[in-house]
């Protein structure tokens, strides 16, 4: 048979022991044409995430459509044109309403880039003045890196981690070997410790303590300067999120008269941060409990 359209004839011979006989249909068959199907833009393309791409089909009133992705039929995919948003290999299925015949598209391969935007910290985000996080984003020999605080790009600061030593708010941006960008997720830095405001007689004056041994395990002492004593003061414990955990117990020392206790039994090992203050003022110091 003619892998060819038209009409064709067509001659039935029969042969027995008696003789043979010849039929011969004119146009009996009749070959139809497949309809076209190709996508443009023609050959494979390579996006950036977050983006979208538009694919169209050869379109007539009488042809219909059905995308396909991976050779599975995308439901709801029946117009000319469809708007491709994953990864993946895209055909395009072209029916002729006139004839029934159809035919599939050749495919189109199109790939989204992946950006990973988590970024990591080496420790707390939190700390006292003088300390400092390591941010990080996954590394990649084909990316290339820019860190900005607060919005503002920071000078120099092109590798995927960064030290950062100043409250704000950090973001890494992200280029890939095609061009494409992306922000990474943001990492807030605080710098929760005040100075040293130096010795003080009264607590009338500015709040101060510090806060030993480090690492503390059972207990830490709080030590007043000079001769002030706790008075109404309060006392709050943070972990490095910044998250109230506890409010502790304090109870006098029997060392020395502005020494007192304050009991960390109950918490896990690890960094936290001590808030303590009046109704003047207060300052934070940095606790870290180790194991029992």
């Amino acid at each position: 048979m003619s892998n060819t359209s038209g009409t064709f004839d067509v001659t039935l011979i029969s042969t027995s022991i008696m003789g043979s006989d010849t039929l011969e249909m004119t146009g009996y068959i009749t070959v139809k044409n497949k309809p076209s199907a190709n996508i443009s833009p023609a050959g494979n393309d390579t996006l950036c995430p977050g983006t979208s791409y538009l694919l169209t089909a050869n379109s007539n009133s009488n042809l219909t459509h059905q995308w396909l992705k991976y050779g599975v039929e995308i439901p709801g995919a029946t117009l000319a044109t469809y708007t491709v948003t994953g990864s993946g290999n895209y055909k395009v299925r072209v029916t002729n309403l006139l004839t029934g015949c159809s035919k599939t598209s050749a495919g189109k391969k199109i790939f989204f880039t992946t950006i990973p935007s988590a970024i990591t910290a080496s420790g707390p985000t939190s700390f006292c003045n003088g300390d400092s996080v390591v941010l990080s984003v996954t590394s990649n020999p084909s990316f290339s890196y820019q860190w900005k605080r607060n919005g503002v790009l920071l000078s120099g600061e092109n590798a995927n981690s960064f030290s950062a030593k100043s409250s704000g708010t950090y973001r890494c941006i992200i280029t890939d070997q095609y061009g494409c960008t992306k922000n990474s997720q943001s990492a807030q830095v605080s710098i929760i410790c005040k100075e040293s405001l130096g010795s003080s007689a009264h607590l009338v004056q500015e709040f101060d303590f510090s806060i030993y041994p480090v690492p503390a395990s059972e207990f830490a002492k709080i030590k007043f300067p000079g001769n002030a004593k706790i008075g109404n003061a309060y006392f709050e414990i943070f972990n490095p999120s910044g998250n109230l955990v506890m409010k502790p117990v304090i109870t006098e020392s029997n060392e020395n008269d502005n020494e007192y206790l304050i009991d960390v039994w109950k918490l896990a090992a690890g960094v936290y941060y001590v808030k303590g203050g009046n109704e003047n003022s207060s300052v934070v110091r940095k606790l870290v409990v180790t194991s029992r």
